[in-house]
């Protein structure tokens, strides 16, 4: 790697940063790009959002159809890299008791996000826990031929019944702070900010924080290698 070609893709990078999102915007996603590669430092918004009871989620783009996953849906799932979904993941995931909710194209999954109700993964490092009546969503991912038509509203707002019946009617999140499309999109969903969280990973120093606000909410984030850190179930 030549250090002209590094800095010709950092820059490559700023200018389309900049001509979607400003200047002030991509000044910050240039930051946290740096703050990421020096330090593994990440900071992120956390989100809440009112679950709606007994309404009929938006219809997705024609074409399109939006379900929880089936066994077999997972089963073929694993089978497409580009879905990043492990079948470690997902039998760790359905033995906590979440579920997912996704899009389906010509019966093949295009869009998914995950609903977890109590412990999740909340980094490849750390871990995420929320106390009823929150679900957390995570991990969601749209492929990149089918994005631009809100798939990921749809499936969102088609998980809350699921959620509700199940007794969880508010939904937590968290977003990197400059995600601003996904940013954008929870909040069109009626999403709101009450704290937010950052965690840190390089070498052998590890740290995570969760926001007086985040924790009044709710959510939690702690270090599973630290127990003494780690949340104490009622």
């Amino acid at each position: 790697m030549t250090v002209p070609g590094f800095i010709g893709r950092q820059w490559q990078e700023f200018r389309e940063d900049y001509d979607r999102w400003g200047l002030l915007r991509s000044m910050h996603k240039l930051t946290m790009r740096a703050a990421d590669k020096l330090l593994g430092l990440h900071v992120a918004i956390v989100h809440r959002r009112p679950l709606h009871d007994n309404v009929e989620p938006p219809a997705p783009a024609p074409g399109y159809e939006v379900r929880e996953l089936t066994d077999a849906d997972y089963q073929k799932a694993v089978l497409n890299p580009e879905l990043d979904l492990s079948s470690g993941f997902i039998e760790q995931a359905l033995c906590a008791g979440g579920f997912c909710m996704g899009a389906f194209k010509d019966d093949e999954l295009v869009a998914y996000v995950w609903r977890a109700f109590g412990d999740a993964p909340g980094s490849s490092q750390f871990r995420l826990r929320v106390t009823p009546p929150l679900r957390y969503g995570y991990k969601g991912l749209t492929l990149p031929a089918h994005r631009g038509l809100r798939l990921q509203s749809a499936i969102s707002l088609a998980s809350d019944q699921t959620c509700i019946d199940r007794g969880y009617t508010t939904g937590a999140s968290y977003i990197e702070a400059d995600n601003y499309a996904s940013i954008r999109s929870d909040r069109r969903r009626g999403a709101v900010v009450v704290g937010w969280i950052a965690w840190l990973s390089k070498g052998p120093f590890r740290w995570c924080y969760a926001s007086p606000g985040a924790r009044r909410f709710g959510l939690t984030l702690y270090d599973p290698l630290k127990a003494s850190e780690s949340p104490v179930s009622d």
